[in-house]
């Protein structure tokens, strides 16, 4: 009886050392999902605020060359009319010339 007792002792103290490995053994696998899970999700918002700043940068470069185009256009745009008016002027003003010698020409005759 002893013997069967003291077995039955060892048996359950067996499995309670069993039972207590695996339960730690659970735990730590658990920790350790967890662990890595946390790390890749950081990674994860790491990679995708980089990506993010990158679109970004990008975005405002694009629209830094858009503006200057538009700007390069509009100033061209404005030379030509300038140089316009000014042939436009040119041409008015060479014309009162000749108009008023035409007019000289004519009161001398």
């Amino acid at each position: 009886k002893a013997v069967e007792s003291l077995e039955s002792s060892l048996q359950r103290r067996l499995d309670e050392a069993f039972m207590r490995a695996t339960t730690e053994a659970i735990h730590h696998g658990i920790m350790t999902s967890t662990h890595r899970v946390e790390k890749s999700v950081e990674a994860l918002e790491t990679t995708h605020r980089n990506d993010l700043a990158s679109a970004m940068n990008n975005l405002v470069e694009r629209v830094d060359d858009i503006q200057a185009t538009q700007m390069r256009k509009l100033n061209e745009r404005e030379d030509r009319q300038a140089r316009k008016v000014e042939e436009l002027l040119e041409l008015s003003t060479s014309r009162s010339l000749q108009k008023t010698a035409d007019v000289g020409m004519d009161l001398k005759k």
